[in-house]
């Protein structure tokens, strides 16, 4: 099995058109959104754990949330997410 490495990911969003960061069914969120598009990147599902959590509506600038991936994962292309 290939040796896999845990990623911390800042991230900065504008929560106005979410429903607030963590998945909610049948809602759009900052969890939810950034999953799709991380999956779509690695072409691998992925597990988001985020440190801490915003209402709907609530921008946040420094929100820490982590994720597991396999080495070679294309970095270069997560400011396209």
């Amino acid at each position: 099995m290939m040796q896999r490495r845990r990623i911390r990911l800042v991230i900065r969003y504008d929560g106005r058109d979410f429903a607030g960061s963590q998945l909610q069914a049948g809602r759009r969120t900052v969890a939810g959104t950034l999953k799709a598009e991380l999956e779509n990147l690695l072409e691998e599902p992925v597990r988001l754990d985020f440190a801490s959590r915003t209402d709907s509506g609530v921008h946040a600038d420094g929100n820490v949330c982590a994720l597991t991936a396999a080495p070679g994962f294309p970095a270069r292309n997560f400011h396209r997410c």
